[in-house]
C-alpha cells in the first residue's frame, strides 16, 4: 500500500496541505500518516530555566492528539482516506525524517500554498 507522510501542527499551512493531500492520497487510494511533532527546550521556553512539569508536557501531548484525531484530519476522513496519527516528540525534522525511514518512505512532496 502507498503511504504519505503528513505533518500537522495546526497551522493555516499545514492544514491546507491536509485539503491537498486528500486529494491526492484519495487518487493513489494511499494512506496517511499524519504526525504532530511538539519538542521543546524547558530552558528556553521557561523564563528562569524553570523545568516544565511533567503532567503539563503530558496535557499538551493529549491536546495534539485530539486535534490531530480531530479537526486537523477531518479532510481526509471526509475524503474517504486510510488516516493513522502519531504524536511525537523532539526536534520536527529529525523525528519526520526518523519516521519515514520507519515507514519506508522514500519521496517528498511539497504541496504549493499560496
Amino acid at each position: 500500500m502507498k503511504r504519505i507522510l503528513l505533518g500537522i501542527d495546526g497551522s493555516d499551512e499545514s492544514l491546507a496541505a491536509v485539503a491537498w493531500v486528500a486529494e491526492v492520497a484519495g487518487a493513489l487510494d494511499a494512506e496517511v500518516i499524519a504526525a504532530s511533532v511538539f519538542g521543546i527546550q524547558p530552558e528556553i521556553a521557561m523564563p528562569g530555566g524553570y523545568v516544565m512539569a511533567d503532567d503539563w508536557i503530558e496535557q499538551w501531548r493529549q491536546d495534539l492528539q485530539r486535534d490531530l484525531d480531530g479537526d486537523w484530519t477531518k479532510p481526509l476522513r471526509d475524503a474517504g482516506v486510510q488516516v493513522r496519527t502519531e504524536v511525537l516528540e523532539g526536534p520536527p525534522s529529525e523525528v519526520l525524517l526518523r519516521l519515514a525511514d520507519e515507514h519506508g518512505l522514500t519521496s517528498i512532496a511539497f504541496p504549493a500554498i499560496s
